[in-house]
């Protein structure tokens, strides 16, 4: 089999808008933003200046990968949006398929951190991985990712439960799941987090075709967090975590261990 190398370069994208205050003095009848990024009339920046690269290279049965990825996020002062703000992570901009071969919880499973939609947005990201042929129709893999957040856009308790009424953790029976948590909102004078660690992920994993009709895809998952998500995260054990204020650190406890998280996928595709 004949030894390939390939490298794929990903780019992105930069808007500005203008808008001219009007004679009486207000524009849409607001002046200013109420999502704390300012004066409506300043300059709007939108940016998603994102650089993405893999390189592939095949020595007989076994490809080997590295993938690098820079996606910037919001990032604020006091409450404010800085006024140039590298910020797009809308669904028309998701990159699923150069995260999907090197993570499955961290991306995919927990969103990043920030509802991520399958990438990793508003993070740097180093990950490698090696596909080795053992048979023609049995390939296994390997991967390791570590990711780093990029802006200081979230605060202290950014990810918490949602509370029904009741003050109990919002399930939906119908749907089987838990309701979408709230965020911290950006317009709130909450520090920083002062990490950017998101932890590293390993997998590991098979691919097997059976009888022509059948792939079975085999994954195994370990995620570590990174000390980002002991700011981002509440800690229930925290008298009045669901009543954030400064003098219980918005219900953060940034001493608390984070246990590792173990995944596992099982897929099995046919056709007939």
């Amino acid at each position: 089999m004949r030894d390939i190398a390939r490298l794929r370069p990903f780019g992105g994208f930069a808007t500005a808008s203008r808008y001219q205050r009007s004679s009486d003095g207000t524009f849409f009848g607001a002046p200013n933003n109420t999502d704390g990024s300012g004066s409506l009339f300043a300059p709007q920046f939108i940016e998603s200046l994102r650089f993405m690269a893999d390189a592939h290279v095949q020595f007989g049965p076994a490809v080997f990968a590295l993938f690098y990825s820079h996606m910037p996020g919001a990032d604020r002062r006091h409450g404010i949006l800085i006024r140039k703000q590298p910020f797009i992570s809308a669904v028309p901009q998701v990159a699923l398929d150069p995260f999907s071969p090197v993570t499955t919880l961290l991306a995919y499973r927990f969103g990043g951190g920030v509802n991520s939609p399958g990438d990793l947005s508003d993070a740097s990201v180093i990950a490698g991985r090696i596909d080795y042929a053992l048979a023609a129709n049995l390939s296994v893999h390997a991967s390791i990712l570590h990711a780093t957040r990029v802006s200081h856009g979230y605060g202290w308790g950014w990810i918490r439960p949602a509370l029904n009424n009741f003050g109990q953790v919002a399930y939906d029976a119908e749907l089987a799941t838990f309701l979408v948590p709230p965020r911290t909102p950006f317009t709130e004078n909450i520090p920083a987090i002062p990490s950017r660690d998101l932890g590293w992920e390993v997998g590991t994993g098979l691919t097997w075709q059976l009888l022509q009709q059948f792939i079975v895809e085999f994954t195994l998952s370990y995620w570590k967090p990174g000390r980002w998500f002991n700011y981002a995260c509440v800690d229930k054990s925290v008298t009045g975590w669901d009543n954030p204020t400064a003098a219980n650190n918005w219900g953060i406890n940034p001493a608390r261990t984070i246990d590792p998280v173990l995944g596992i996928e099982l897929v099995i595709l046919s056709s007939f």
